[in-house]
């Protein structure tokens, strides 16, 4: 195994992700080919499509942490933010709840403009899907109306993984990011 070349291209860096998540179970999933590395095209089953959450301004983080030797993997988290409690956010709380226990797949944009998807694991890297499969929900109502940080909820999606994230390329970034990709529910 040869190691890729990697040169720092100069640019600016901007941290965190932008505010719009996109979510599907697993099995909505028909394909996904990657070409270079990176995502060119997504097949869902029958019509399914990437359903839009709209989450806090600043509030969407990804992390990851992992130990590598002979075998190894990493812990992938997507930590989603949503304030004033409502039944619509505890509806979508429990669907996510009910599908996370065969698979999510998320999609997201980097404060860079780089669209990621993760959960998605193509069998020729690991064999079976790498789905986000745990599901953590925290929610604090606060004492007094001066608690800024409170009426929150926080959910975290997670997954074990092998293998990074994967960015989408220019062609299917340009879409999410206009709005037009077919696989993703606009309305």
């Amino acid at each position: 195994m040869a190691i890729a070349k990697y040169l720092k291209t100069c640019g600016k860096n901007i941290p965190g992700n932008r505010k719009m998540v996109f979510l599907t179970e697993i099995a909505n999933l028909t394909s996904v080919t990657e070409t270079s590395d990176k995502v060119s095209a997504v097949t869902m089953t029958g019509g399914a499509t990437f359903k839009r959450v709209e989450a806090e301004i600043d509030s969407v983080q990804f992390t990851s942490e992992g130990t590598f030797s002979t075998a190894g993997a990493e812990t992938q988290n997507l930590i989603l933010g949503f304030g004033n409690r409502s039944t619509e956010l505890e509806l979508l709380r429990n669907e996510l709840i009910a599908g996370v226990a065969c698979g999510l797949a998320a999609i997201w944009v980097d404060g860079n403009g780089k669209a990621w998807v993760g959960g998605i694991s193509l069998a020729t890297k690991e064999g079976i899907e790498r789905p986000f499969n745990q599901l953590q929900s925290n929610f604090d109502s606060g004492l007094t109306p001066n608690d800024t940080d409170a009426a929150k909820y926080t959910i975290t999606l997670t997954r074990l993984s092998g293998y990074p994230v994967t960015e989408f390329d220019a062609t299917l970034t340009t879409a999410i990011l206009g709005g037009t990709a077919t696989f993703i529910d606009w309305t």
